[in-house]
């Protein structure tokens, strides 16, 4: 397509007609006619259609710079969205926007008029920002807006791509009943051969939208239709299209977990255990998407989760209310034919909602991991809320109010909260949400699944140290970035560093106490040998801290670069005499460290072996004890690597 369009737009142009042989010159006056023509926009439009559905960033940039835009702000606004800023390309978005329609009421000749399709970019740029952020209420009524509140146009040939796609999408997604009521009124009134455009091209949300409405039949319809285009789509793709068989295939996974829910609800079997349930959940459990893929894909994923969850609660309570009844009336039939296997149904309540909880982290996760952050944190409210319900309904249904508290809090969705409070404050240069953050965590210190689970507890201390670490590297770039020390007051730098000082003090205790604890862990929780996990984080927080020491020193030795006036000085040498004691600590902390890491078979910590060299060259009399001590029991095979730098 992208070949074929290029190819019309040099025809258009007369460029095409310039590269022929010299002895068909009869054309050229018709090639100096056309150069210059303008191309129709439409050919434009398709162009960035298709380099944006091959995720070509830099094209999709030229051509929107050379043919889209007039103004500085769609420029900003276009690179926010590449870069996947959803929130600040949505602002410019809507300010461009503004402007034009306060530009053309109030009639000023002043201003520079945007060509049709500078408006068309900022209108589908401002429906994509909306549903990257979820936000499907407002994406509903911009859709609605741009085709006039006319049901009709989304059915138009130059609507279908992305406006009847939004629709269909917000209106599944949105908590309104009558979202869904319009999405149903608007198919019931379809004429024939737009029910089956639906039908082939959305056929995973319309058997979504079946799931909702308890149709299983029509759902078990629309799923095998969709395994029908897939397979017709996939043979018509050309074997080096990678990237569109990867956005084939992105669809796969929502629609193979609706057909096993159907395989499962459909049986009446499957409702008299928990265990055909269990297994369902367990294989939804760790079954996530690549970060490769888009968050829309996640969304749908989890979206649909969530709703196959509620459709099993109400199928257990269902079936097995209806069968209390049956063995209430016809005792002696189920004594003679044996009754039905108990289930507990407050226990598969909690259980689907243990479930959708971590659902909802996840989601939290890879959203913070991929820039967006006003979707994690939605996502971590949702995980907060969902805890709340499960925690009244264990505290209904048990008179044990330990264990509710144990539920209202999760240890995931705390650490998921606190990382999305620094990626936001370093994005930001904010030292004051730093302190949030803090504040928050020591709230939560003393909450039992903390304090009083070892493996938690370490991951709390990690945590801690690394935000120290964060603000640290915040107080440094304020002091050596961009002459922006220049700019600071004397009394000003002494402050920064001053707190730099007592961050790293406690970024550094809160590591070795880390460390500490990961040495109790195997002997605390189970008295025996530890287990993989165990020693994995193990070796993760000894690699922490060895890595956060080398890191002053590093400091250590750059100001003291900078200080010394002789080139021979090196080593020990290098520093005043109270610094002395303080970088022995640090080659100590860093070299034991290292090599107990490595003793557990850490990849980083074997990466990052020639760093030792380099110590045990530069300070060997301080560092040759220390590293004899604890070579000892490394495996050999992790030097194998590196030989060469050894000799």
């Amino acid at each position: 397509g992208i070949m074929i369009l290029e190819k019309q737009i040099l025809h258009e142009t007369g460029l095409l007609h310039e590269v022929k042989v010299e002895g068909a010159s009869s054309s050229q006056p018709q090639a100096l006619k056309r150069r210059g023509k303008k191309v129709d926009d439409g050919y434009w439009i398709q162009l960035t259609r298709l380099y944006k559905s091959l995720d070509d960033s830099d094209i999709l940039l030229g051509l929107y710079e050379k043919h889209f835009h007039e103004s500085e702000n769609t420029k900003q606004a276009l690179n926010s969205t590449l870069e996947g800023d959803f929130s600040s390309a949505l602002e410019l978005y809507d300010l461009c926007i503004s402007e034009q329609s306060s530009s053309s009421s109030s009639s000023s000749s002043s201003t520079v008029t945007p060509g049709a399709m500078e408006r068309q970019v900022w209108e589908m740029g401002k429906l994509e920002c909306l549903q990257q952020l979820g936000r499907w209420d407002d994406l509903a009524k911009s859709t609605m807006e741009s085709v006039g509140g006319d049901h009709s146009k989304l059915f138009l040939p130059e609507n279908r791509d992305p406006l009847l796609s939004h629709f269909i999408n917000s209106s599944l997604k949105r908590t309104d009943e009558s979202a869904l009521q319009e999405l149903q009124r608007v198919l019931d009134n379809s004429t024939g051969p737009q029910r089956a455009l639906v039908e082939a091209q959305y056929s995973a949300e319309m058997a979504t939208l079946s799931i909702i409405g308890n149709s299983f039949d029509k759902a078990r319809f629309y799923v095998t239709r969709f395994f029908q285009e897939v397979v017709h789509r996939w043979g018509t793709l050309h074997p080096l299209a990678t990237i569109s068989k990867l956005k084939l295939l992105e669809s796969l996974q929502r629609v193979v977990e609706i057909d096993e829910f159907l395989e499962f609800i459909m049986k009446e079997s499957n409702l008299s255990s928990a265990q055909p349930l269990n297994d369902l959940l367990n294989r939804w459990r760790d079954r996530f998407p690549s970060l490769n893929f888009g968050l829309n894909t996640w969304d749908d994923i989890v979206t649909s989760r969530v709703l196959m969850l509620e459709r099993i609660l109400e199928q257990f309570s269902f079936f097995h209310s209806s069968s209390q009844q049956q063995n209430e009336t016809d005792d002696d039939e189920n004594v003679a034919m044996g009754s039905k296997d108990f289930v507990d149904v407050s226990s598969i309540r909690d259980r689907l909602l243990t479930e959708r909880n971590h659902y909802f982290i996840r989601m939290a996760v890879a959203s913070r991991k991929k820039g967006n952050f006003p979707v994690a944190e939605r996502y971590l409210k949702l995980s907060l809320r969902s805890q709340q319900q499960q925690a009244s309904s264990s505290s209904s249904s048990s008179s044990d109010q330990g264990s509710s508290n144990n539920v209202n809090f999760s240890y995931e969705a705390f650490s998921s909260l606190v990382k999305l409070y620094c990626e936001r404050a370093a994005k930001e240069a904010n030292l004051d949400k730093f302190y949030k953050a803090l504040n928050y965590m020591v709230q939560k210190q003393n909450e039992s699944l903390i304090a009083e689970i070892p493996a938690n507890h370490l991951k709390y201390k990690l945590m801690e140290g690394s935000v120290y670490n964060q603000m640290i590297a915040l107080l440094d770039s304020e002091l050596n970035g961009d002459g922006e020390e220049v700019s600071l007051k004397a009394e000003q730098i002494a402050k920064v560093k001053k707190m730099s000082s007592k961050l790293q003090h406690k970024a550094h205790s809160a590591f070795e106490t880390a460390c500490g604890l990961a040495d109790q862990l195997s002997s605390r929780e189970s008295g025996g040998p530890a287990t993989k996990t165990q020693l994995k984080l193990k070796a993760r927080a000894l690699l922490k801290f060895s890595l956060f020491c080398d890191q002053q020193l590093r400091s250590l030795e750059a100001s003291a670069a900078a200080r010394s006036k002789t080139k021979d000085a090196s080593g020990m040498a290098a520093f005043s005499g109270d610094q002395q004691k303080v970088v022995k600590e640090l080659l100590h902390s860093i070299i034991s460290n290292m090599l107990k890491a490595m003793k557990l078979e850490s990849s980083g910590a074997r990466d990052r072996f020639p760093r030792i060299l380099q110590l045990l060259n530069g300070f060997s009399e301080t560092t040759t004890p220390t590293f004899q001590e604890n070579v000892e029991g490394v495996p050999t095979w992790l030097f194998i690597r590196w030989i060469p730098q050894i000799m």
